[in-house]
């Protein structure tokens, strides 16, 4: 019996760990479990005390380890369960089926009422092939295949549209904004989502309605309907919470979605409400929380309160804070770095305690993979490092870099979501080439700034991380920042005139 329980296990957990794990976690089973379970026949009765020193000494060893710190109640009760429904097929398959029966008719019960479809399959199979043996539970018999076989339904409903979904998300992230103009990914998303419709809110599966209103809220991304998008993972949240299922991280991740449209639409009320529930029940220092902080890091540049984001910033960038989040937020993290330390160097921000400097070469270095990102993040970066050059006056490297963003902007930066970007750097090349004079720059630069003014604010995938500070903000801040004083004239800058 422990080898089939063992190895039941150890597939659920889809091979977390190797043999050499496996053989070393079955040398601690105390001596006198293992000795009971090797020796166990199928005449012999089961003692139900050590049935349940088996059931949470395999939750510990096998779960705990994995899941410790991340469980929520009803996902510690699911993997409870597991270890239940791997113990109970190892007893059917000891013929002691009158044992088993309890403990797969309550395995059944709990996938019924928190949406597990694989319980509900498993349990309710090896139910319907018990009741097979007797006539008198015939009713029973067909009652539990047919739930057995809805079950089943309903799983290949979930592996289909998560397939559908993660399929679709990372053609989106890898192509960019130009995905969003691509009409094949409208129709395969229209296709799938039109699928997903009648069961939705109907289906009893947690795990297909996580992958539903996923699918769904990129559906109406997609098509720039925001507000739908918003009012559909509200919905999800309610359904949730209606239905009894306790996962907080898919409700975060909801939340989180709410938030990135809630900036994209301009609803930044909202957005600090939705931040500030988070910030009450979301784990400090989790990859979700800093996800959170970075958007209201966002909204709060984009009200100008500056001071308040670099506190806030401040408070969250700890020592140890890069070996506990994604790679994402981290690049994101130090883009932020590079931008508050440009606001202290200009007097924007007022900094009592001042943020470990490094040099910006090194800052760099900590979003190497942006540089590949030619119409994502990427101008972000190269935005805030011509406003470093400008600010340290740094002619030689303005000249080098100076006909080679004029090509960049105008070949990847055209008339689409990074319009304004494209305008907005060439709106900074005017001060070093207008000698840093202040009337010269705002008249040359006016054209520009007109045409970033009339090109509306993209609502396109993390269209605020490329604007950390909005453009118009930016422009007076590095305006402000230029002293009136005379330029020495220098070869470098004559040259920088003449283009």
């Amino acid at each position: 019996m422990l080898e089939d329980i063992v190895t039941e296990l150890w597939l659920l957990k889809q091979a977390n760990s190797s043999q050499r794990a496996q053989e070393s976690w079955k040398a601690d089973l105390p001596v006198d479990l293992k000795e009971y379970l090797d020796n166990l026949t199928e005449s012999q009765p089961i003692d139900p005390g050590r049935l349940v020193m088996l059931k949470d000494f395999l939750f510990v060893s096998l779960f705990d380890s994995v899941y410790r710190d991340k469980l929520s109640d009803l996902r510690e009760k699911y993997y409870r369960m597991l270890v239940d429904l791997a113990i109970a097929k190892s007893l059917t398959r000891l013929s002691r089926r009158e044992v088993a029966e309890p403990m797969l008719l309550k395995i059944c019960r709990f996938g019924e009422k928190y949406g597990f479809p694989d319980l509900i399959a498993e349990s309710a199979a090896q139910l319907a092939s018990y009741y097979a043996d007797f006539y008198k539970h015939y009713k029973k018999h067909l009652t539990y295949l047919e739930k057995s076989h809805d079950a089943m339904d309903l799983i290949k409903l979930d592996l289909k549209f998560s397939c559908a979904f993660y399929s679709l998300r990372e053609l989106y992230f890898r192509m960019g904004h130009s995905t969003a103009k691509m009409s094949t990914l409208h129709q395969i998303s229209e296709r799938h989502w039109k699928e997903v419709q009648p069961y939705l809110w109907t289906a009893k599966s947690y795990k297909f309605h996580v992958n539903a209103v996923l699918l769904g809220y990129l559906y109406h991304e997609l098509r720039d309907d925001l507000p739908a998008a918003i009012s559909l993972a509200q919905r999800g949240i309610d359904h949730f919470q209606r239905e009894g299922w306790n996962y907080p991280m898919v409700i975060y991740t909801f939340y989180i979605n709410m938030i990135q449209a809630g900036m994209k639409l301009g609803h930044d009320d909202q957005v600090m409400q939705w931040i500030g529930y988070l910030k009450s029940v979301l784990m400090p220092n989790s990859n979700k929380w800093y996800s959170m902080i970075f958007s209201e890091l966002l909204v709060l540049c984009k009200l100008r309160r500056y001071q308040e984001a670099f506190e806030i910033f401040l408070s969250n960038y700890q020592r140890t804070f890069y070996k506990r989040t994604s790679q994402l937020n981290q690049r994101r993290w130090s883009l932020m770095r590079l931008y508050l330390d440009y606001l202290i160097d200009v007097g924007v921000v007022q900094a009592t305690s001042r943020m470990q400097r490094r040099n910006f070469k090194s800052d760099y270095v900590d979003i190497p993979n942006y540089s590949r990102e030619k119409q994502g993040r990427n101008v972000a970066v190269i935005v805030i490092q011509l406003l470093h050059h400008i600010r340290r006056r740094e002619y030689d490297m303005l000249a080098i870099r100076f006909t080679a963003l004029k090509r960049y902007s105008t070949k990847y930066l055209r008339k689409d979501g990074n319009y304004r970007s494209g305008c907005f750097i060439k709106m900074l090349l005017e001060i070093p080439k207008r000698g840093f004079r202040q009337e010269a720059i705002r008249r040359h630069a006016a054209k520009y700034l007109k045409k970033m003014e009339d090109q509306p604010h993209s609502i396109g995938l993390s269209s605020q991380e490329l604007e950390i500070i909005p453009y118009p903000d930016l422009w007076e801040i590095a305006l402000s920042s230029i002293k009136s004083r005379p330029q020495r004239e220098t070869k470098t800058l004559r040259e920088l005139r003449e283009i």
